[in-house]
């Protein structure tokens, strides 16, 4: 069955690879086609705020892989301190900044639909430093330095369904709703060690890469203040919970699996409507 599934894991990894890159193309042109649309159109219309119309959002937020980052932070802190006792704890978990264009879809007066397409590029950055007296079995090392890096980028589309207390004027809104979405990531990892016996410089490096894809199911709760007629921020919190499939290349092991994803999820937004 674990063969089964790893197999199956694959192909649609391989399928998302192929396809989600113009899939994303797709709906970035379409979505684009909406803001010129909106933008070109009479200002005698409607406020931005009470009608169907295109939104950008910038988005922070906990990463929708919490779990797996907090699981692979665990292995590596236990396997370092295997050879540096002193190696302080690993922690992967990164906040996302998140771009995303969206289209609202009102409904009603108090529901509006958004499609959504987002995207997030983290460059690569050191995500952890430690030192201490490092031993290899009964070898005595003496002082290792080691710093890891990593980068990446993930790639979300979906829908939500938002209610809305009050009137589309107001500037104080209570919101929530329940949403779905699928998204897809990649990204490479690296760290370097530095034995102080052989003097400055890097002694090892060890590579490694993954990538993959997630369906989830969400809902969340908060409040939306507009700043004016176009712009908005919205706060919010929630939770989250789906399945996915990550495949893990590396110097030291390869492996691939599926992905739980689960977790609360807090959540800032800095919008503009057109």
């Amino acid at each position: 069955m674990e063969i089964v599934s790893a197999t199956i894991g694959r192909r649609i990894l391989n399928f998302f690879a192929s396809g989600c890159g113009n899939v994303f193309r797709f709906l970035s042109v379409g979505l684009a086609y909406l803001v010129v649309t909106a933008a070109s159109s009479s200002p005698a219309q409607a406020d931005p705020r009470c009608r169907s119309g295109v939104s950008v959002t910038y988005e922070l937020s906990n990463t929708m892989l919490e779990h797996a980052a907090a699981k692979a932070s665990s292995k590596l802190t236990s396997q370092l301190r295997t050879y540096i006792p002193s190696a302080q704890p690993v922690d992967l978990n990164r906040l996302e900044h998140q771009l995303r264009l969206n289209y609202d879809l009102g409904l009603r007066r108090y529901l509006t639909v958004r499609f959504y397409a987002g995207l997030a590029v983290s460059p690569e950055d050191t995500v952890y430093r430690t030192s201490g007296d490092a031993s290899y079995h009964d070898l005595a090392l003496g002082r290792v330095d080691v710093v890891g890096f990593s980068g990446g980028s993930l790639y979300t589309t979906g829908t939500e369904f938002l209610f809305q207390t009050g009137d589309c004027r107001e500037v104080l809104h209570l919101i929530g709703g329940l949403g779905a979405g699928f998204t897809g990531f990649e990204g490479d990892m690296r760290g370097e060690f530095d034995t102080k016996l052989t003097g400055d410089g890097t002694d090892l490096t060890l590579r490694g890469s993954y990538a993959g894809f997630a369906f989830d199911l969400h809902a969340v709760a908060g409040v939306r203040f507009d700043i004016a007629r176009h712009a908005y921020i919205m706060l919010f919190g929630g939770y989250r919970g789906g399945i996915g499939y990550i495949k893990l290349k590396s110097d030291i092991k390869n492996g691939d699996g599926a992905l739980p994803v689960y977790g609360p999820i807090f959540q800032a937004n800095l919008g503009y409507s057109f």
